[in-house]
């Protein structure tokens, strides 16, 4: 037993022994001289068994660090094979990708981090400009958005009553009972120049006492004046008549109500305050310059300045009135020319009881029954966007010639409760007319009636308006009201270059 160890022992010996002279190459090689003393192979056991043995790593994935110098003892190792070391290079190949390939991610990922942080700052700051912008075009609209929804029904009464105050204002100064002597006669008038005013003028009563005829001559006179001066679409300009004439024309509806908002907004502004209140009293002014110069002459002095009082007062509550209806979405005109054929309109009616209403008549009744004057503007809305472009928001009020021959008394009173009826209503109209048969068949049914008070001593008060269901009388007109005006004017307005008479219908 002790010889074959002795035996082995050399071989195990010489192979370790060349293992540590490639790696240790300083260190003494072995003895080889074939002395086999069992001492010194025993110590040579001891110190080959010392040294350590370069071992593969079981994962060859691992890049374990390889000493200096074991590369090429582990190429040289005869226990690597060929297969082995392809497997480790390819090994450390794909390692190195896979590397590459995370990095190269890592690097995108950083990339859409700050691409992402830079979009949410930018919407951020988008969100932030939007909000703001919101806030001030909010704020804006809340300024400059001037103009509101309008109702007919409303828009007929609100006229409706405008119309009141003029005509009581009027009667309450003209026909006072102390101021016959203050009148002087109608021969002094320049009769000519009131019939280019007005066509038809040489049709008034020449009675120095018929104080109504100079009441209806000084309501068709303010009629003029509201038409030019009050009646407009703001009150910016001392003289708007361009802008009147530029809106008439317009056909893109929303460009119109741009412009009027635009307009409306300047003028309740702070910065226009001023000047528009200097407007409103040049527009009032001049209102009554127009009302009452035509007709000095037929009053006295003390009356003229009266009357000027009377009327200044009552047009700046006018123009507060028609404030509000420049702000509706509808564009308003006014006209008071009754020329045109297929119109219907209010006519003043003294009944053989003398009590006063407004009956409607249509336009084609002129012809028996000469218009002496309009007394109150037609009042249109305009869109010629629409057919019929004109729409008839308030009729107007005449005043014709078979009122004005009928003899007046110096008041008129009258029971309050007092209606007279449809037939009476026709029968008394027809009676004035000088072709009874064609004015009773050309007379209108009244729709809305109009009883208006005139008592000693006392402002002539117009009552609330009595609506009554009439039965059909041959040759009268359907019932007109502030709600059916649109209708009423649909067929007479059909033509859209025809346009409304006066403002509504130049050019």
């Amino acid at each position: 037993m002790s010889e074959t160890e002795n035996v082995d022992a050399p071989v195990q010996t010489e192979v370790h022994a060349n293992e540590q002279a490639q790696v240790l190459p300083l260190e003494e090689t072995p003895n080889t001289d074939g002395n086999n003393d069992p001492t010194d192979d025993n110590e040579n056991e001891k110190e080959t068994s010392a040294e350590p043995v370069a071992t593969e790593p079981d994962d060859p994935t691992q890049t374990a660090i390889e000493p200096e110098g074991t590369a090429g003892v582990l190429e040289a190792h005869p226990l690597l094979t060929g297969d082995e070391k392809s497997f480790k290079q390819a090994a450390k190949t794909f390692l190195n990708i896979h590397r590459d390939e995370v990095a190269q991610r890592d690097r995108e990922i950083s990339t859409l981090r700050a691409e992402l942080k830079r979009i949410r700052e930018a919407l951020k700051a988008i969100e932030s400009a939007a909000e703001h912008s919101t806030s001030s075009r909010d704020g804006r609209a809340v300024q400059n958005q001037e103009l509101t929804e309008d109702n007919p029904d409303v828009t007929f009464q609100k006229i409706k009553n405008i119309w009141e105050t003029c005509f009581n204002a009027v009667h309450s100064v003209i026909e006072e009972d102390d101021v016959k002597d203050s009148l002087s006669d109608w021969s002094i008038v320049n009769w000519s120049e009131l019939e280019d005013k007005m066509p038809g003028f040489n049709a008034f009563s020449a009675e120095s006492s018929n104080k109504r005829s100079r009441t209806m001559l000084v309501m068709a006179l303010l009629a003029k004046s509201l038409e030019e001066y009050i009646f407009t679409p703001n009150y910016l300009f001392e003289d708007d008549d361009e802008l009147r004439f530029i809106l008439h024309k317009m056909t893109d509806t929303r460009k119109k109500s741009q412009l009027r908002d635009l307009f409306l907004s300047m003028t309740g502004s702070d910065d226009f305050k001023d000047e528009v209140e200097k407007v409103k009293a040049f527009r009032v002014e001049s209102a009554v310059d127009g009302a009452v110069k035509p007709i000095q002459s037929l009053l006295s002095e003390a009356l003229c300045e009266k009357v000027k009082a009377r009327l200044s007062d009552i047009l700046c509550d006018v123009v507060k009135a028609w404030e509000p209806l420049q702000r509706y979405e509808s564009h308003f005109e006014v006209s008071t020319e009754p020329g045109r054929a297929g119109r219907e309109w209010l006519t003043l009616q003294l009944m053989d009881n003398n009590t006063v209403v407004l009956e409607t008549v249509n336009s084609s009744a002129f012809s028996t029954n000469p218009v002496m004057a309009v007394v109150f503007p037609r009042v249109c809305a305009i869109d010629r966007s629409r057919r019929p472009a004109f729409t008839t928001v308030f009729p107007g009020v005449v005043f014709q010639k078979s009122q004005a021959l009928i003899d007046e008394s110096d008041t008129v009173c009258v029971d309050r409760a007092t209606v007279p009826a449809p037939e009476d209503t026709v029968e008394a109209a027809a009676a004035t007319a000088n072709d009874p048969q064609d004015v009773s068949e050309t007379v209108e049914s009244p729709t809305t009636r109009e009883v208006i008070t005139f008592e000693p001593d006392k402002e002539p008060v117009i009552g609330q308006a009595v609506k009554e269901e009439m039965k059909p009388i041959e040759g009268q007109a359907a019932p007109i009201t502030g709600s059916e005006s649109e209708n009423s004017s649909s067929e007479d307005e059909s033509d859209d270059d025809s346009g409304t008479e006066s403002n509504t219908e130049d050019n």
